[in-house]
């Protein structure tokens, strides 16, 4: 009889993340954590009430090893976070590709699957941004965080707009952008070195700096 050792790896493309919350629970038009509902999409596909942004590790992989005395085994599981189909299960893996080799009179077995997932645990995860949408835009109070959990940036949105003066901050906590309206409409934009020390100022229209406020 052959008997396999099984090894169980884990390899992901970042660092451990910091848990900030519980698991997420993937569903249809929404998301479920620690017992609120995000993220939902309303019948015409907009975006609706609390959201939230968040990064998951990039590629996680799964490896089952094992040997015997003329055979050797792996497979190898891809994850996908996702919501469950029609009679699919947390877990389900669909076979992608197989193959055998003959390797000094060993047998060399290698598998691959796509496995997925339906609940995120919470040491996979961080979140970018957490507040609410109204009609698919951004509304009110959204919060930007770093890996960390420190803040990146706080900004008030008036139709998916920024409608208040706002700063940027570094991980380090040191300001690096700060955000002002001008009397003719126009935002002015300063950038810190990490010191304190002012750099650069620039003005123009609020499309002008799309990238750094959504």
């Amino acid at each position: 009889m052959i008997k396999f050792l099984t090894i169980l790896i884990t390899l992901t493309m970042s660092m451990k993340v910091i848990a900030q919350n519980d698991t997420i629970y993937l569903k249809k038009n929404h998301l479920i954590l620690n017992g609120e509902i995000f993220n939902k999409i309303d019948p015409s596909g907009r975006k609706t009430g609390k959201w939230i942004n968040f990064t998951i590790d990039s590629s996680i992989i799964e490896l089952t090893m094992g040997s015997g005395e003329d055979i050797h085994f792996c497979d190898k599981s891809i994850i996908a976070y996702r919501s469950l189909e029609k009679d699919e299960y947390f877990g389900i893996k669909t076979l992608i590709s197989e193959k055998a080799d003959t390797i000094d009179s060993d047998i060399h077995y290698d598998s691959e699957y796509l496995e997925i997932r339906d609940k995120i645990p919470n040491d996979l995860y961080f979140i970018t941004s957490i507040g609410d949408y109204k009609r698919d835009k951004k509304e009110g109070l959204w919060k930007y965080f770093y890996k960390s959990g420190n803040i990146k940036k706080s900004i008030y949105y008036l139709n998916g707009l920024p409608d208040n003066d706002f700063e940027v901050y570094r991980d380090d906590k040191t300001l690096m952008l700060k955000f002002s309206k001008t009397k003719d409409l126009f935002w002015e934009l300063k950038k810190y070195e990490s010191d304190g020390t002012l750099i650069d100022t620039q003005i123009g229209d609020i499309d002008k700096f799309k990238m750094i406020y959504e």
